[in-house]
């Protein structure tokens, strides 16, 4: 079997074993630092493991491994990140939203069916949750601007504020137009957000200047 590259190196498969086996070992041990300068060194046969341990009793398991998998899982990975939207750890919600972002680029096709489970996280009890959401729908890109757009005319006053701030970030054509509809909103921040994101994209000076 062939092995991967580590600074222009073929490392072998026994090697590649190791790697993993170092990861867990300084997760086990706290050593957050080594941990995470070793999951650039886990590759794609590492994804399958690292899903088993989202199940994991242990909390610092289930977040290394979704934050190992938004380094470099791929489709196989997706069903258990949306799992861990729903798990009862913080930490662990927040991260898995975020590693499902980083996913879309790589697999946006079965990512795409988990827009509505991360959509529900903008109305989690914490707040630290509801930003990562927030931030990881933004990363998604276009294909989160009709369901975004659906919150924002129907959504809660909060969760309209955070979808709109997800348009505003995403910084897109699709995500302008929808912020145009809401420039004179009664929401203070989602007003806000629609102004200055048509202004990020040059696009306000044009619009006051309509008739």
């Amino acid at each position: 079997m062939a092995g991967w590259p580590v600074d222009g190196l073929e490392v072998s498969p026994v090697a590649r074993e190791s790697v993993a086996s170092q990861f867990w070992q300084a997760v086990s041990e706290g050593d957050d630092s080594r941990a995470e300068a070793l999951v650039a060194q886990l590759g794609a046969e590492d994804v399958p493991s690292l899903t088993e341990q989202l199940r994991s009793t242990q909390p610092d398991i289930r977040w290394w491994a979704a934050r190992a998998l938004a380094q470099v899982g791929d489709a196989r990975a997706v069903s258990g990140l949306a799992g861990a939207l729903a798990d009862p750890e913080v930490a662990v919600r927040a991260v898995a939203v975020r590693a499902l972002a980083q996913l879309s680029s790589r697999c946006p096709d079965p990512v795409r069916t988990c827009l509505p489970a991360m959509a529900a996280l903008l109305r989690d009890p914490d707040g630290l949750v509801r930003q990562a959401a927030a931030d990881a729908l933004a990363l998604c890109g276009e294909d989160a601007v009709p369901l975004l757009a659906e919150i924002l005319a129907r959504g809660s006053a909060p969760e309209r504020s955070r979808a709109a701030y997800a348009l505003r970030k995403m910084a897109c054509l699709p995500a302008a137009v929808v912020l145009y509809r809401y420039l004179d909103d009664e929401n203070l921040l989602v007003r806000t957000h629609a102004y200055e994101g048509l202004d990020d994209l040059g696009y306000l000076e044009n619009t006051l200047l309509l008739p």
